[in-house]
């Protein structure tokens, strides 16, 4: 189709202003690695919250209401996470259609800023309630620890700080830093398009 008989398409590629094409080029490429980075941590979290949460109905004895509370905004940061990884993916898409020659199937700037701060606003959030997560996880962690006697024999295994407890922290520290990630893509995507 590009074939030098048919010089249309590359002159119509080199009409289009160098703000639409550096645009375009921002726009796919932040929002792959948005994508991409996000992604990967996404499924190391959830694995590791799995392993969680699994591990935790076998033994019932160390279930815990503060630690339910870290899982469940674990799980919340993780929905999160997963549109964001949308969102991230429509940039590219966006990005796709600010290459195309007709100006008519561009989106507009309008458009393309709103999805650049809701995609802020859903890492924002996600960011809050895996931190928030992580806190009350510590501070679980932290009263048992200060509630073990120091050199002397532990009568009730709640008390014991448990490898699958620290798993939750695990699970929203990592989701910490894939929101921050995409915190950090939307910042910097919206002083490259305004």
């Amino acid at each position: 189709m590009n074939s030098p008989s048919n010089p249309v398409a590359p002159l119509e590629s080199a009409l289009m202003p160098p703000e639409v094409e550096q645009a375009s080029a921002t726009l796919r490429l932040t929002g792959w690695l948005s994508f991409w980075l996000q992604l990967a941590i996404a499924v190391v979290s959830l694995t590791v919250l799995l392993l969680a949460i699994f591990g935790r109905n076998i033994n019932d004895d160390s279930n815990s209401a503060f630690l339910g509370i870290g899982i469940f905004l674990a799980g919340c940061g993780i929905a999160a996470l997963a549109f964001s990884i949308f969102l991230a993916f429509r940039q590219v898409r966006y990005g796709r259609r600010l290459r195309r020659p007709e100006p008519a199937l561009h989106p507009s700037k309008s458009d393309t800023l709103r999805l650049v701060e809701f995609f802020l606003l859903t890492n924002l959030a996600g960011l809050g309630l895996a931190t928030i997560g992580s806190e009350v996880s510590v501070g679980v962690l932290l009263a048992k620890a200060i509630s073990q006697p120091q050199g002397a024999t532990i009568y009730t295994p709640d008390k014991v700080i448990r490898v699958l407890d620290i798993l939750v922290i695990a699970a929203n520290t990592n989701l910490v830093a894939a929101h921050a990630i995409g915190s950090g893509a939307a910042v910097w995507l919206s002083r490259r398009i305004r």
